[in-house]
């Protein structure tokens, strides 16, 4: 009977072995099912977040891209502001230009030349101009004030003599209604 009962736990063990080694191998293959689904899967995932590099990286580079468009677009933003505020500058220069007669003296023997003078400024100045008036406070003038209205060509005036002023007076009227009197050296300007 010792023997009947050790085959018969000897077959009770078998049995158990087995049913632990099927256990284990069903274990075995469900890891194994589990981790390819799992190395599936990460292997998606590393496809998705190549790629959302990869779209970061052009994203960087185009906000690179659109910060140096920035910069270069405020540097023509300052030049053109640069650019309109010298249009409206409201600054008015008298400028003045001598051409000698050839051949052509006064009774004293002066030089005779002609003389004109007009003014300068930004188009939008000038435009904002309605005349300039020219005085000549020289006993040796006729006709002591010269008046232009003549924006096209700087309120210019002009006059044949012998000689440059010191001491001129122009009154800019503006359309607006308002003067300014600018002091005006000839012959300095002429660099006599």
């Amino acid at each position: 009977m010792e023997n009947n009962s050790f085959q018969k736990r000897s077959r009770q063990g078998a049995f158990i072995s087995l049913f632990g080694f099927v256990i284990v191998l069903l274990v075995f293959v469900f890891a194994a099912s589990r981790l390819q689904n799992l190395n599936h899967l990460i292997e998606e995932r590393t496809v998705t977040v190549d790629s959302l590099d990869l779209a970061v990286l052009h994203q960087d580079s185009a906000i690179a891209w659109q910060k140096d468009e920035v910069a270069e677009n405020q540097v023509l933003i300052r030049k053109l502001v640069f650019e309109i505020n010298k249009l409206k500058d409201p600054i008015i220069r008298p400028q003045t230009k001598a051409v000698a007669i050839p051949g052509v003296k006064d009774p004293d023997g002066k030089q005779i030349y002609d003389f004109t003078i007009w003014v300068t400024a930004s188009q939008y100045a000038l435009n904002t101009i309605k005349q300039v008036d020219y005085q000549f406070g020289h006993k040796s003038f006729n006709l002591k004030t010269r008046i232009s209205s003549d924006g096209s060509n700087g309120f210019l005036v002009s006059y044949r003599g012998w000689g440059c002023l010191s001491g001129m007076v122009l009154s800019v009227l503006y359309k607006d209604g308002t003067t300014d009197e600018l002091y005006f050296d000839m012959c300095e300007g002429l660099g006599w």
